[in-house]
């Protein structure tokens, strides 16, 4: 029974994670396919995972599509293709007739090749848009005013006398603009008394609070007093609008905190990996489907500006070279090329690898396995 119940809890996780992320890799290497196809490159596989192959089948066209063992994302591999990167195989590709190459993306001109790399994020950020355009639709958007719009039953917020409709002024002194950095400020502060400037009817009151400690995991604790932000209701026509509104300043917002944590001044132990993605996805699938395509949403986005940064190894490198060709009037070399890949490969190992330490850390992995074999 102990085992069944372990592995109900590992399916718990693990499910809703891969239909998360097969949705949104296949979203991500569909737009790479289908601006591929318009541009007249032969696709020759279409894969959801990486490695040996589960099951597939051959369409007309001669694209093999896929699901392959290791589920953490995909690829769409192009006829001259070295590799699922879209590496051009030169050796190969110098000996293809006149026909073959013409089938090649890297035949095909700079701006064509500039439309097939950068679809794939476009997808993802489309998707990220639509989906927020029904949580809109069907939730409303969440108001970026620090007003408060529901006050939980029973919560220690509504024990200290907030109320609907408060608008936050100041947090222990602290000004605060919108909901967001009194959420921050409350989740810093599990179990310290806060001492809040609300404006209730015109009226400035002062409220007192301690917000409750919450465990998000065994070693990453927040504190909560039961408040939710301003709903705004949104009709069918203004809500794809409004998602599109919040999908630009998420992405400001998004490349900004990576920038400040590459330059140290943001705390990049924030950051999580696949771990933190699987979490995020069992409890979104838990509290439901408007709830899920929330966080869906967000994580397309993610997905999608991330892999807009001009890293080698990203959809953003090959921009990057293509835009630097386009300037030049001719490509950079073949060694160049090479030579950036590896480089780029090492920096997302590196990315990786320190998400997955911030992951281990925070869910105490470490401490477990250590625990574990002194117990054993």
């Amino acid at each position: 029974m102990e085992f069944l119940l372990s592995a109900q809890s590992v399916l718990s996780w693990v499910l809703p994670f891969l239909l998360v992320l097969t949705v949104l890799v296949f979203f991500h290497e569909l737009g790479h396919y289908w601006a591929a196809r318009r541009n007249g490159v032969r696709v020759e596989a279409f894969s959801i995972g990486f490695g040996p192959e589960i099951f597939g089948w051959k369409d007309s066209h001669g694209t093999r599509w896929k699901f392959s063992l290791i589920p953490f994302g995909g690829y769409v591999q192009m006829f001259g293709d070295a590799n699922a990167a879209s590496l051009p195989d030169y050796e190969k590709n110098s000996k293809l007739t006149a026909q073959e190459k013409s089938q090649t993306l890297d035949s095909k001109t700079v701006w064509q090749r500039i439309a097939v790399s950068g679809m794939g994020p476009l997808a993802n950020i489309i998707l990220a848009v639509l989906f927020l355009s029904i949580v809109f639709y069907f939730k409303g958007e969440q108001s970026r005013q620090p007003v408060l719009g529901e006050v939980l039953s029973g919560s220690v917020a509504q024990k200290s006398g907030f109320m609907p409709g408060d608008r936050v002024s100041s947090i222990d002194g602290e000004p605060v603009e919108t909901f967001r950095q009194v959420q921050t400020i409350i989740a810093k502060n599990p179990e310290n008394p806060l001492v809040f400037q609300v404006t209730r009817e015109g009226t400035l009151q002062t409220l007192k609070v301690v917000p409750q400690k919450e465990q998000i995991t065994p070693k990453v604790a927040r504190g909560v007093i039961g408040i939710m932000p301003q709903l705004m209701p949104h009709g069918f026509f203004d809500a794809p609008l409004a998602a599109l509104k919040s999908v630009v300043r998420m992405s400001g917002e998004l490349l900004q905190f990576l920038g400040a944590a590459f330059c140290s001044k943001e705390d990049a132990s924030k950051l999580g990996s696949v771990m933190s993605i699987a979490k995020m996805s069992k409890d979104s699938f838990q509290k439901g489907i408007i709830p899920l395509l929330e966080f869906m949403a967000l994580l397309s986005l993610n997905l999608g500006v991330i892999n807009l940064i001009p890293v080698p190894g990203l959809d953003g490198g090959h921009l990057f070279f293509y835009i630097v060709e386009a300037i030049r009037g001719k490509p950079l070399s073949h060694k160049i090329h090479e030579i950036s890949f590896k480089i780029g490969l090492g920096i997302l190992g590196v990315f990786m690898l320190g998400t997955l330490w911030n992951d281990l850390m925070r869910f105490n992995v470490i401490g477990s396995i250590l625990d574990f074999f002194h117990k054993w």
